[in-house]
């Protein structure tokens, strides 16, 4: 199936610090069977990025979750559900 999205709106938290956040609003398409990458502009403050660092360089990894809502297009109108996406970000993935 064909998914029309206006909408996508998210958080992106590592550890318990809620690092940055931002939305899409621009009409996203994917084809039946197929996939897309997408750029997620995220607004960042530059105290959690500090923060989130140091548990970084502590630890050597952090579990990382993004969280938000997505809002596409039915044949019945806009639906908007949430979604939630867990990771782990490891140091060694760093690259200066």
């Amino acid at each position: 199936y064909r998914l029309d999205a206006s909408r996508f709106s998210y958080k992106v938290m590592v550890d318990s610090l809620t690092l940055g956040s931002g939305a899409v609003t621009q009409r996203l398409t994917v084809m039946g069977r197929d996939s897309t990458r997408v750029t997620l502009p995220v607004e960042f403050s530059l105290r959690e990025v500090m923060a989130a660092g140091t548990k970084l360089m502590e630890r050597g990894s952090l579990p990382y979750k993004l969280v938000g809502e997505l809002t596409v297009a039915t044949p019945f109108g806009e639906i908007t559900r949430p979604f939630e996406q867990l990771g782990r970000f490891n140091s060694g993935d760093l690259t200066i």
